[in-house]
């Protein structure tokens, strides 16, 4: 079993979701292939479905539809996200192949499992996304309440997949801590948040990075030396800078950035959707010393 993050939940290993009616669970990761020589991989899965209960209209029942999916490296991940399925979401071309297990009704009780691969040629230099999803729904009028895992492995040699690393690259986005202040005073005693933004950038209006400040996950994101995180426990969208675009805007309480006095800059290190990592950096002044 290769571990992985994932863009949703915690771990990648094991993704579980409470579901109901349609609702869904994805993981997906981005893929590099260092090797020197063509090679065929097979990437797998293991669904586990365990049926809870049925609120039925009529006869309604609960099913299981499982799939695994090979996409481009140029996908949309955070056009994903919203919808977790590709063939809902993505254009055709985005969709490099799919396998798809035949829906089954489980039984009312214990734990159903359905393993399903996909097997594909990899060149030297090949990027890629490989994503899985599962599925509850119910089926003639009912309603399903669900408790589902999913687990993902590879199954390939051993120099294969020595080859086949996750995908990461650092990205240095602009930050603005304390929007709208050109001095960025920072108290390290405060008591209270302060606001940092990611912007998002374009090299169209002449930016030197196209970079989408949304694509971050804030519950990665990680400010100062000890690494806070966000007060809130979420990120919104604004945009900060006026520029018709929007960024993404953080909190984080004083105190936990770990920021003394005499620092003359700050940053902070997260990851986007698509397993991307970002690490930016602004100039602080520090006062109350």
């Amino acid at each position: 079993m290769l571990d992985t993050p994932t863009v949703r939940g915690s771990g990648f290993s094991t993704v579980e979701a409470n579901t109901r009616n349609g609702s869904s669970t994805l993981a997906v990761q981005g893929y590099e292939y260092t090797g020197s020589i063509a090679e065929f991989i097979t990437f797998g899965g293991m669904f586990e479905y365990e049926h809870t209960s049925t609120l039925a209209f009529g006869a309604g029942s609960a099913e299981l539809s499982a799939r695994i999916y090979l996409l481009s490296s140029t996908v949309d991940i955070a056009a994903l996200l919203p919808c977790v399925m590709p063939q809902f979401c993505l254009p055709p071309g985005d969709i490099l192949g799919v396998e798809i297990a035949e829906p089954m009704e489980p039984a009312t009780t214990g734990v159903t499992s359905i393993p399903l691969q996909l097997g594909f040629f990899v060149n030297p230099g090949d990027r890629f996304y490989v994503a899985a999803t599962i599925q509850t729904f119910g089926n003639r009028g009912g309603f399903a309440d669900a408790s589902n895992s999913l687990v993902t492995f590879l199954d390939a040699a051993p120099e294969v997949l020595a080859a086949l690393s996750p995908a990461t690259r650092v990205t240095d986005p602009v930050i603005d801590i304390k929007p709208g202040s050109h001095s960025n005073s920072f108290n390290p005693d405060s008591q209270g948040v302060v606001p940092v933004a990611i912007l998002t950038t374009s090299t169209g209006a002449g930016d030197t990075l196209d970079f989408d400040a949304t694509h971050v996950d804030p519950l990665t994101v990680q400010f100062g030396p000890d690494g806070a995180m966000e007060a809130h426990g979420r990120g919104h969208v604004k945009d900060v800078d006026g520029d018709g675009d929007l960024d993404l805007v953080l909190h984080f309480e004083t105190r936990q950035t770990g920021i003394a006095c005499g620092n003359i800059e700050a940053s902070v290190a997260g990851i986007t959707f698509a397993g991307e990592d970002i690490e930016g950096t602004d100039s602080i002044r520090t006062v109350g010393c």
